[in-house]
């Protein structure tokens, strides 16, 4: 690790323009090392050309963060380095052409990643790949301030599962309390993360376990996320992820499986607790993610998504 941000470091101090971009449709962890190394390294190298980029946009639930750095585009228009984060494969980065990119920085922390980038930071141990921007940063000499901080703890305590997940260690716990130590608000980032549900929210949660399709006693639960879900709860279709959360934490229920139409293809959101191998699943249709959290995306409707998965795992259609 040492000498990969040391290698990260005469990069970055030998380029002029630096950009620092997430994977397609971002999620706490995507934000908060986005925001965390790009103001981390602003801060470092005030000189320097640093632009954060996302091509879709900011989460209404992370609102609360200060964005505003953040610009929602899929070109990179001046040739520099590129810091992709927390993108399992390239694909995630969502950009078609990277033909202004000289070099690529894969900073990761899924299990699944191929190595893409010209220098690969993966830690596929760590809790989140916020966790490894804390790491990148205190390497690189940053003094981590409360708005530093705010973003790296939002990103490591939403990969986490609010520090409840296998992935979560005692450097994980380390790191959380330097963040806490800046001083920065730790009750608001609770509130806002976990203690503010909308109305549509558990509406949601209500309609959803009403067609919950569970398998083998209780221990395999299955949701399609229907047009009638969604017009009944008024969610937004983008919004629907942390549904597969909350039918995970149900007693019995050891793999979850939520799908949702995407474009032509419907995409799987796998979780798993101790008995099952969430990428392992996920790998049989492409796709990726760590052993308790995974996801895919598989050609066809959600029906014949469903029979799929179900000939996977060894059930009846």
């Amino acid at each position: 690790m040492r000498e990969k941000i040391e290698e990260l470091k005469a990069l970055v101090e030998k380029s002029e323009v630096i950009y620092i971009s997430s994977h397609v449709r971002p999620d706490g962890d995507s934000i908060g090392s986005l925001l965390g190394l790009g103001k981390g390294l602003l801060k470092q190298y005030p000189e320097k050309k640093i632009m954060l980029r996302l091509k879709d946009e900011v989460p209404s639930y992370l609102g609360f963060l200060d964005v505003s750095l953040v610009k929602q585009t899929d070109v990179y228009e001046e040739k520099g380095i590129l810091l992709a984060l927390d993108c399992g494969d390239k694909s995630r980065i969502g950009i078609d052409g990277l033909e202004n990119i000289e070099t690529l920085v894969n900073i990761d922390h899924h299990m699944t990643n191929p190595n893409f980038g010209d220098l690969n930071i993966v830690l596929s141990d760590a809790s989140s790949t916020s966790e490894i921007v804390y790491d990148i940063l205190h390497g690189l000499g940053v003094e981590i301030d409360p708005e530093i901080a705010e973003p790296i703890y939002t990103g490591i305590s939403m990969d986490s599962g609010s520090f409840k997940y296998q992935s979560t260690g005692a450097r994980t716990h380390e790191i959380a309390a330097e963040l806490i130590r800046t001083g920065f608000d730790k009750e608001k980032v609770v509130r806002k993360l976990y203690q503010s549900n909308t109305l549509s929210e558990m509406l949601l949660i209500k309609e959803s376990m009403e067609r919950i399709e569970f398998l083998r006693d209780n221990s395999i639960a299955m949701l399609l996320i229907t047009e009638e879900i969604l017009e009944n709860s008024g969610m937004d279709i983008k919004e629907v992820d942390s549904i597969v959360e909350i039918i995970r934490d149900i007693d019995t229920v050891e793999l979850v499986f939520v799908l949702k139409p995407f474009e032509d293809k419907t995409k799987v959101s796998i979780r798993s607790k101790e008995k099952y191998d969430s990428s392992e699943i996920a790998q049989n249709f492409g796709g990726g993610g760590h052993m308790r959290a995974a996801g895919c995306k598989i050609d066809g409707d959600m029906q014949q998504a469903r029979k799929l998965i179900l000939e996977a795992i060894g059930e009846g259609v």
